[in-house]
């Protein structure tokens, strides 16, 4: 899949231009196609993170060991579920957009905000595309987590929550810290979805010696607590 949004608007015998709300969507339905809506994912992990944190690998191999184990196998996502969701994760973390993408993605959100015409001007635009794209030139090589910018996706969910709070363009201080906040958000969600990978591993390590017949679980993420 090419790298680029290609957001495009369709051939069509109708001159009239398209609608802000259509190019919006258009924009969110681009990138979902390339992540995933990643909310509902997030929302989970953040809601499951106390028991989340709370549970360890098993160590050991009696009936109450492999009792455990097979609770955790019924209530964890498939290890299936948890390598997406970590994958789509991990690119929406790191996979930092291009320059045309934010540019992109700045104009839309622009666009979609009903009091900014006034305040917009291509020195803003400018200066907002160009601090997104070296928000973390001052993060030195050891710094960890390694971010070298914020992908499509966490810009798209900078504009989503703009759009729904508020109608003027907002400071560029501001919409850096949103987007480190959604960065943040992706990251945690990351973190508690490889612990649950690990968790989920090592109770199927144990239940594997009496060999459960596991066809019943549920496979659907929403059907589960995690």
């Amino acid at each position: 899949m090419n790298s680029q949004l290609e957001i495009l608007p369709r051939e069509s015998k109708s001159t009239a231009p398209q609608s802000q709300l259509s190019l919006r969507g258009n924009v969110v339905e681009k990138v979902f196609d390339r992540f995933g809506d990643l909310a509902p994912v997030v929302v989970r992990r953040a809601a499951a993170a106390h028991a989340i944190n709370r549970m360890f690998p098993i160590r050991g191999w009696s009936e109450q060991h492999r009792a455990t184990a097979l609770k955790r196998i019924e209530r964890i996502p498939s290890l299936d579920v948890l390598k997406h969701d970590a994958q789509r994760l991990h690119a929406a973390i790191f996979s930092a957009a291009t320059e045309a993408e934010t540019r992109l993605v700045v104009g839309v959100m622009l666009d979609g905000l009903p009091a900014a015409s006034s305040q917009i001007s291509v020195g803003y635009i400018d200066a907002i595309v160009v601090s997104i794209l070296h928000a973390d030139d001052d993060r030195s090589s050891g710094d960890y987590p390694e971010f070298k910018g914020f992908s499509s996706h966490v810009l798209v969910g900078v504009a989503r929550k703009l759009w729904d709070e508020q109608k003027f363009a907002p400071a560029i201080s501001e919409f850096l810290a949103i987007a480190r906040e959604k960065r943040a958000e992706f990251w945690r969600a990351l973190q508690l979805t490889e612990r649950l990978i690990e968790i989920r591993e090592n109770a199927e390590d144990i239940e594997a010696i009496t060999n459960p017949d596991l066809s019943n679980l549920p496979e659907d993420p929403d059907e589960l607590p995690f």
